[in-house]
């Protein structure tokens, strides 16, 4: 047996195997900003799925879209959309291993909906923490869009400065 498939916690073994995972989201083009998880129950852990394109969500990097996951145990896929102080969300339980392509619809939901969904794995630790780590994408979100802005008051400059003198 490789050490891919077992891994122990203090002395109870556990399967665990490299499995795939894709989440599609339906309409991404409706959201300013979009996040999906997956909730690994069984050992109180999340992970927040890369995604490329905005829409196709995955576990692991761009290459190799797999990761050691625990073997026929239920995880929960979460994916929060915002759209202004919209915001929509959508919940799926599936086992690991027997579903690896999940396609997401967002329903509209309230803040307090959404934290009524996130706070049933408020007990994870906190690095666990799907509030958490949303707190630091809208912060990460708003420096893109500020160093958008800076770009473009930059690029103006520049044309502006070539327009009144062609030699610069």
């Amino acid at each position: 047996m490789d050490v891919s498939e077992v891994c122990c916690e203090g002395v109870t073994a556990k399967q665990w195997g490299y499995q795939g995972l894709e989440v599609q989201v339906q309409n991404v083009e409706k959201y300013d900003m979009l996040h999906s998880y997956v909730v690994y129950t069984s050992i109180k852990s999340l992970y927040r799925l890369n995604t490329k394109s905005g829409g196709l969500f995955y576990v692991g990097n761009d290459e190799q879209r797999e990761m050691l996951m625990p073997k026929g145990k239920t995880a929960v896929i979460i994916s929060i959309g915002y759209k202004g102080d919209n915001v929509f969300i959508a919940f799926e339980e599936f086992k690991i291993g027997i579903k690896s392509e999940i396609s997401m619809s967002l329903k509209s939901s309230s803040e307090e909906e959404v934290k009524g969904i996130i706070n049933s794995y408020a007990n994870y630790d906190e690095e666990n923490n799907i509030e958490k780590d949303l707190e630091y994408m809208v912060l990460f979100e708003k420096e893109k869009n500020r160093h958008r802005t800076l770009k473009l008051e930059s690029d103006f400059i520049y044309r502006l400065c070539l327009a009144c003198n062609p030699k610069f």
